[in-house]
């Protein structure tokens, strides 16, 4: 069976039934066809409360569900036209249709009653929480969480509203020659889209709120993936724009990627931090810890770099790379002044595996590249020199994390 067929038989959204079966140990499913079968699906029925035919003709399974006795449940079967003797204790047929239709009436009223709880659930994130504290019993915000800086303060490199929007067209580019299309795409509207990427500047006083770079990109990620500022492809837009607010920093996510997934789709439902009392803030400070455990410094020296990255480096020092398409090899030349009297110009040439500009180009070649074409230290051009100023790693982290964006479009 599969997981959207689960969530269906339990009255849930994918992404919930995937959050619980996971909470209850069950591994190995991540996208609603994923198949369940043998023990993990009879576990999975357990843990979503799928009753069996057998307690769905059960007088006892349907008092549970509408919290009724049997007197009660005996009269709404009358009341629904459903005949049955005094002494039957299973349903007849043509009853089940009849209780689900009558149950599924029962929780939508039940919705709509509980809609003010829930309209101050879903208040912009980038406001402030008291916003909708004072629709919280006193309870609950006795709990509020005292603010506090996770990582280090410093100057933090920012993302602009023009590069988060360049982020998400750049998705729409990508996945429109996927499965996945992000339809319509663009933005709700400039106030909504404005807010959201202007969270990571909010300041308390003189100070910022957000000093640190795991601040920062925990409230850019927070923001536009709770305040939904783009019509789809929120979540996708949210993660690639943290990627890359962290590498623009200097970070690196080390976490696999189902880690990864996991937690951006926890946060998504508002299933790392418990009650409503300060959510929006505790759920940063949450984001903030996860992202300082589950990031390290990008190492200086050569380092695996994406070959579009590479490129404008070697062009920026005069080398030309002949045209090449993926899975062949690429000639790069460098033309250099020479020594000797004449000084005829000396000209430097490698061939390097081309696997596509989104592929990292790894350590071993980078160093090949940087001694054949008198790129090293040896000749003057330390790692410092070298990788300064890279260009901006949209395409890159769409082409690395593209299955766990394709996961994401999913729910």
């Amino acid at each position: 069976m599969t997981l959207l067929k689960l969530s269906q038989l339990a009255g849930l959204d994918p992404d919930d039934t995937l959050l619980i079966l996971w909470e209850a140990g069950i591994e190995g499913i991540s996208e609603p066809s994923d198949q369940l079968v043998g023990a993990k699906l009879f576990m999975a029925k357990r843990v979503l409360s799928i009753p069996n035919a057998r307690d769905l003709t059960s007088l006892s399974y349907w008092q549970s569900m509408l919290s009724a006795d049997e007197k009660d449940l005996r009269g709404l079967l009358e009341d629904l036209d459903v005949p049955m003797s005094k002494r039957a204790r299973t349903l007849p047929k043509g009853a089940i249709r009849k209780l689900r239709s009558f149950l599924s009436e029962k929780s939508h009223e039940m919705s709509l009653n509980g809609s003010a709880i829930q309209d101050a659930s879903v208040v912009s994130s980038g406001q402030a929480s008291e916003t909708f504290i004072e629709n919280v019993p006193k309870e609950q915000q006795a709990q509020r969480t005292e603010w506090r800086i996770v990582g280090h303060k410093r100057e933090v490199r920012l993302l602009t509203l023009e590069e988060v929007l360049g982020i998400h067209y750049a998705l729409v580019k990508d996945f429109c020659r996927q499965n996945d299309p992000i339809i319509p795409p663009g933005p709700m509207n400039e106030a909504i889209i404005g807010s959201a990427v202007f969270r990571q500047h909010t300041s308390i006083g003189s100070e910022s709120k957000y000093p640190s770079v795991e601040m920062s990109a925990a409230a850019l990620l927070h923001s536009l993936v709770h305040d939904h500022p783009f019509h789809n492809g929120n979540k996708r837009t949210a993660l690639v724009s943290m990627l890359v607010l962290l590498d623009e920093n200097n970070l690196m996510i080390t976490c696999g990627e189902d880690d990864l997934f996991k937690f951006v789709l926890r946060l998504a439902q508002h299933r790392i931090v418990d009650g409503l009392a300060d959510r929006s803030d505790r759920e940063v400070l949450v984001i903030s810890e996860w992202i300082k455990t589950n990031t390290r410094p990008i190492e200086r020296g050569d380092r695996p770099i994406a070959f579009r990255k590479l490129r404008p480096i070697l062009i920026k020092y005069g080398c030309r790379l002949e045209h090449s398409t993926a899975g062949s090899n690429i000639k790069i030349t460098r033309t250099i002044a020479g020594g000797g009297l004449l000084k005829r110009p000396k000209v430097l040439t490698t061939n390097i595996s081309y696997g596509g500009d989104g592929r990292d180009v790894l350590v071993p070649t980078l160093n090949k590249i940087r001694a054949e074409l008198f790129l090293d230290e040896e000749h003057g051009i330390d790692s410092a020199a070298f990788y300064a100023n890279l260009p901006f790693a949209t395409d890159e982290f769409i082409v690395k994390y593209r299955k766990i964006l394709h996961r994401l479009a999913k729910f």
